[in-house]
């Protein structure tokens, strides 16, 4: 199985695109964090549908009150 990719692409007029593909959930933006933090700043963010989908590992926990 492969794990999450990070693909990076510059434009003709410099600007830096980050798309991420393997994850589902948040972990996302935590892949590409360190990385934005070094390029500059961020102009745009656009979340994939991925993004707001629940990983197959997370474990949802209710409790009563």
């Amino acid at each position: 199985m492969q794990g999450p990719t990070v693909e990076i692409l510059v434009d003709q007029e410099g600007k830096i695109t980050f798309e991420v593909q393997g994850v589902k959930g948040g972990s996302c933006t935590e892949l590409t964090r360190e990385l934005q933090a070094r390029m500059g700043v961020v102009t745009e963010q656009k979340l994939k549908p991925e993004h707001f989908e629940r990983p197959p590992d997370a474990r949802l926990t209710t409790s009563q009150l």
